[in-house]
């Protein structure tokens, strides 16, 4: 019978040895979970590791470019800021050893003026999950000289696996400069808000041209979504007719999968990360060209499954056992010997 009994405890010791073992490995990969930053405009997949069943993503789409300034000197004229992007966070359920796909939007690219060394353009949109609108094309030379082209929108910032999406919009181009009226600032990117539709949302509209005449172009819009900025119009003063370009509207941020959850989102504040491009000035000597903007980022921190713990009788066994095995060996050294 005792020896019966003895075997029954090594079991049940061996047993708690494993669940103590199984709790330090889940430990031991929690601790070493590590996040893995995508911080350069660009695709790439990233591959849930082994024990992990969930990711918590922060994602941050391309800010706005500055709108370019206008020619003429004396009068205000300088271009619109660009808006900066959405800052969206989520945690998302996922099987180990599955396959994310991360695209890190553009920032913007900046409206230019004649005085910059380049022909009146529109910044180009920043790439990305959805593209931002092209800014519009400020006013050809005239007698007050060329007026600023918008800024481009920037691209949006996307997390998806398994049909789960969490996609931060960019923020959008500033206006270009017009003579008397400074182009508007680009507005940030929308917080964000679920959608069935957040795979395939749409890219950023184009800013508007002037056309005939002289006046800045409007901001291009933020993807996805984003609505563009409407052109300005030339005048010293308000009472002439004359308008300011406006900058276009920030990216619809959006998400959506049922296994997406702890959804928060604000504007991007770290400098460098999805900031709005500076406006080009007018009133300065030298004149400043106006700046892109920066491009979004992704973070990616993968969590452990929960781990079993050994329970207080667990722990107890292991605990007893080990006591009886001293015991066992102090008795082993105190026998004699057969021959002494």
């Amino acid at each position: 019978m005792q020896q019966k009994q003895s075997v029954q405890g090594g079991h049940a010791t061996r047993r708690a040895w494993t669940r103590g073992a199984v709790a330090v490995a889940a430990l031991t990969l929690a601790a070493g979970a590590q996040a893995v930053d995508f911080p350069t405009a660009g695709t790439y997949t990233y591959t849930v590791p082994a024990g992990v069943t969930s990711i918590t993503v922060r994602v941050v789409g391309g800010g706005g470019g500055g709108g370019g300034y206008d020619v003429a000197r004396g009068f205000p004229g300088a271009g619109g800021v660009g808006g900066a992007a959405a800052n969206v966070s989520a945690v998302i359920a996922v099987t180990p050893l599955s396959t994310v796909s991360v695209v890190v939007g553009a920032g913007g690219g900046r409206g230019t003026s004649d005085a910059d060394g380049n022909t009146p353009a529109g910044g180009m949109g920043g790439t990305g999950g959805f593209a931002g609108g092209t800014g519009g094309t400020g006013g050809l030379a005239g007698t007050s000289g060329a007026s600023g082209s918008g800024g481009g929108g920037g691209g949006s910032s996307a997390v998806s696996v398994a049909g789960n999406v969490v996609q931060a919009g960019g923020g959008g181009g500033g206006g270009g400069g017009s003579w008397g009226h400074p182009g508007a600032a680009g507005a940030a990117g929308a917080v964000a808000a679920i959608s069935a539709t957040c795979a395939s949302a749409g890219a950023g509209v184009n800013g508007a041209s002037i056309g005939g005449g002289d006046g800045g172009g409007g901001g291009g819009g933020g993807a996805p979504l984003g609505t563009a900025g409407t052109a300005g119009r030339d005048n010293t003063t308000a009472a002439g007719g004359g308008t300011a370009a406006g900058g276009g509207d920030g990216g619809q941020s959006c998400y959506t999968g049922a296994d997406v959850s702890v959804v928060t989102s604000a504007t991007a504040g770290t400098p460098g990360v999805g900031s709005g491009g500076a406006g080009g000035q007018n009133t300065s000597n030298p004149t400043v060209a106006a700046l892109a903007g920066s491009a979004g980022f992704v973070s990616v921190v993968p969590t452990a499954a929960p781990a079993a713990v050994p329970t207080l009788g667990e722990w107890s066994l292991l605990l007893l056992g080990a006591a009886a095995a001293a015991l066992g060996m102090r008795g082993m050294r105190r026998r004699p010997s057969a021959g002494g």
